[in-house]
């Protein structure tokens, strides 16, 4: 009996294509279609289709790996609306969504191999979000057969690619808005630099100072990783310099809002003393007290762009993966002083 898989290989359609064909689906042009059927025909294919080679059918399921074992989780700020966005486009496209969790179970030796758990699953693409893209298991799958697509993840591969938020021009935003309003003196509180977002909104805070012409002062670039605490104490140790800034870039509006509250504990005032910026313009961010200068990304669109996109290398294994940057935009409220639109 012929299997859909070999049909799909000798008529050159991806097997989602020829799946879709079989089934009856009239959105494939007419020419591939007859195509195919006349192919299967000729190969004498039965014409019981849903009896051939069942586990040769894909399981029309996409899979999402979201590492939980740090401060990240299904209510994060940013992952949470993307999966809003991803859950509309799969679903559109009748698919259903698979969340690994990235746990090992208790007491195991065993190392999670995000492969293994696919073909295991039999999930036919892949979307990954805030995981490590050097991390040993996330190469094995990028390199695999599975279509994956990168969220704010620079992932690359045969069947991979990524979408982003253009975190660069971004954070040159936030930087030409505070030097706008009249500040000189800026600094910047990072997020975790081994990540796509958090390396580009610190290069685009180097870029836009330098741009400037204003100097740069290695004691203003602080560490943190995008949490509320770290905003903190980073913020804690600016106002503690001899020569403290006037402004400050956060690379996340949690770490906003811990810098904010450090101000308040030290007695400095935002923004008449210290201006400040965040960045993804997350839910807190309207809410909180003074309400907080932002760059928004879309992140539901994120989600959007990597469920059609997932779908697209699914479809069609030979295309070329995307590597798309989605654009920000500035949202000025109370933090930095500036008329709030």
């Amino acid at each position: 009996m012929l299997t859909i898989r070999e049909l799909a290989d000798q008529s050159g359609e991806s097997v989602m294509t020829v799946t879709r064909i079989l089934g009856g689906d009239e959105g494939i042009d007419s020419e591939t279609r007859e195509r195919v059927l006349t192919l299967a025909r000729e190969l004498e294919m039965t014409a019981n289709i849903s009896t051939a080679v069942v586990t040769d059918m894909p399981s029309k399921v996409i899979g999402v790996i979201l590492d939980t074992s740090g401060h990240i989780d299904l209510h994060h700020p940013v992952f949470g609306a993307v999966l809003d966005g991803l859950e509309e486009a799969i679903a559109g496209g009748g698919y259903d969504m698979l969340i690994f969790t990235g746990g090992t179970p208790a007491g195991s030796t065993r190392t999670y191999d995000y492969l293994e758990r696919c073909r295991h699953h039999h999930i036919d693409g892949i979307i990954l979000m805030g995981v490590g893209r050097s991390f040993p298991e996330i190469q094995k799958l990028v390199r695999s057969e599975v279509p994956c697509i990168g969220v704010d993840l620079d992932l690359t591969g045969p069947i991979t690619g990524y979408v982003i938020s253009d975190n660069v021009e971004g954070a040159k935003m936030a930087i030409r808005h505070l030097y706008e309003l009249g500040r000189r003196k800026i600094a910047t509180i990072a997020g975790i630099t081994y990540t796509r977002p958090g390396h580009d909104r610190l290069i685009g805070y180097q870029e836009q100072i330098d741009e400037l012409g204003s100097s740069q002062h290695s004691e203003y670039v602080q560490s943190g990783d995008f949490c509320e605490p770290s905003g903190f104490t980073a913020m804690e140790r600016l106002i503690a310099l001899d020569n403290p800034p006037d402004a400050v870039f956060c690379a996340s509006d949690t770490m906003a809002v811990g810098a904010i509250g450090a101000a308040k504990a030290a007695g400095v005032k935002v923004p008449e003393d210290i201006a400040i910026v965040g960045f993804d313009d997350a839910p807190i961010a309207a809410a909180f007290s003074p309400t907080i200068t932002t760059i928004r990304q879309d992140k539901v669109g994120l989600g959007t762009a990597a469920g059609e996109q997932v779908m697209a290398l699914i479809d069609d294994p030979k295309a070329t993966p995307p590597m798309l940057t989605l654009p920000v935009e500035l949202v000025v409220r109370e933090s930095s002083g500036g008329s709030a639109i």
